[in-house]
């Protein structure tokens, strides 16, 4: 799973990796999208419990959970209460969860070009499906989040329904698939983004 803690929508990625042998292509590990939970007007504490329920049978059987999200959400926000971090509230709920979740996020554009390389490489080799049915949301950032006038951010002011859930993916990815390689023959390079074009992901 990978957090994202705005209030309206507060997001969280619930996703799958089928490992491969990433040795010769990262694209063997695929990642499956199975559903972007969006709640309104919600808080750190709603979210969990709401996911708690949704991963009941995954939890009761000893199922394993990685999770992943924003580093800056260690500190107290307005999506806990002011005895807590988001993240202590989720460690609440997911005590035996693995967490992956960085000091410091990458840098917006780069973990970009990293989902779009994640997304489908150079080679047309596919490395995320999408669940359509359960990632409409997500599947929305995908094709309509662009460039702040900045060029260096996600536009959330035009439609601040947008880039929360692809901020997740972007988490995700920049944990586990970072195009970072010891041996260049093997590495695969990241798509760049067009200056020309406002649309961020590909």
């Amino acid at each position: 799973m990978s957090f994202d803690f705005n209030v309206n929508p507060m997001t969280t990625t619930i996703a799958q990796r089928l490992y491969g042998d990433r040795s010769k292509n990262q694209q063997d590990e695929i990642l499956h999208i199975l559903e972007a939970v969006n709640t309104n007007d919600s808080n750190t504490r709603k979210q969990c419990q709401l996911l708690v329920e949704k991963l009941s049978s995954w939890l009761e059987n000893g199922g394993e959970i990685i999770i992943y999200g924003d580093a800056s959400n260690q500190r107290r926000t307005e999506t806990a209460n002011v005895n807590d971090t988001n993240w202590t509230i989720v460690k609440e709920y997911f005590p035996n969860a693995e967490y992956k979740v960085p000091t410091v996020n990458p840098n917006i554009k780069e973990r970009c070009n990293w989902v779009n390389a994640k997304i489908k490489n150079y080679a047309g080799d596919v490395g995320i499906f999408f669940n359509n049915t359960m990632c409409q949301a997500m599947i929305r950032d995908m094709e309509q989040v662009i460039w702040a006038p900045d060029g260096k951010t996600k536009d959330g002011k035009t439609n601040k329904m947008l880039t929360h859930n692809s901020d997740n993916l972007d988490y995700l990815v920049a944990k586990e698939f970072p195009m970072k390689y010891s041996n260049p023959v093997q590495s695969i390079e990241p798509p760049k983004i067009k200056e020309n074009k406002n649309k961020i992901f590909s």
